[in-house]
């Protein structure tokens, strides 16, 4: 386990760190680039603290989710070149390719929170939306063209770099 989250050498884990990282870092939340299999199995243990060491509740919710997103994805792609690729060793994942299934698994969870927000789907168990807006507000496409509570607006996605790498 050490060696496929930590210490793998494969294309792919450092290019999705580094994806959390940079979108994290819109945030002011640091993590190291590729964190270690402890710290992405105690992901959810993480907390992203302010300046006099109190928790940052929306950043601290966003990192764990992020963290923990990563490192599912980091087990999936690596699944797929050992044991489906297993004929074609050479075959790797292009970063392009991680780029949107790295983007879109942090979509889905930002879909997901919007559903679980609103009350008439969730009900009772519904995510305060103010949970919801904490953790996603300042993380968002298009955020200024938004309303306040965007957590009912069809097609709000995560913001990207406004470069996107190559490769």
């Amino acid at each position: 386990m050490e060696h496929i989250l930590g210490e793998c050498e494969a294309a792919g884990r450092a290019h999705l760190w580094s994806l959390a990282e940079n979108f994290l870092r819109q945030r002011d939340v640091d993590i190291p680039n590729e964190p270690t299999a402890t710290l992405q199995l105690g992901a959810p243990l993480c907390e992203a603290k302010d300046e006099e060491g109190d928790a940052r509740i929306g950043e601290t919710r966003l990192l764990r989710i992020v963290m923990s997103e990563t490192t599912y994805l980091v087990w999936k792609v690596r699944c797929e070149r050992v044991v489906e690729w297993e004929a074609e060793p050479e075959r790797e994942h292009s970063k392009p390719e991680l780029t949107e299934r790295w983007y879109a698994a942090i979509n889905a969870r930002l879909e997901l929170d919007m559903k679980k927000s609103d009350k008439r789907l969730a009900g009772k168990r519904a995510t305060p939306t103010q949970r919801v807006l904490a953790t996603w507000t300042g993380s968002l496409q298009n955020e200024s063209d938004l309303p306040d509570d965007w957590t009912g607006v069809m097609g709000v996605l995560v913001g990207r770099p406004a470069v996107r790498p190559n490769g």
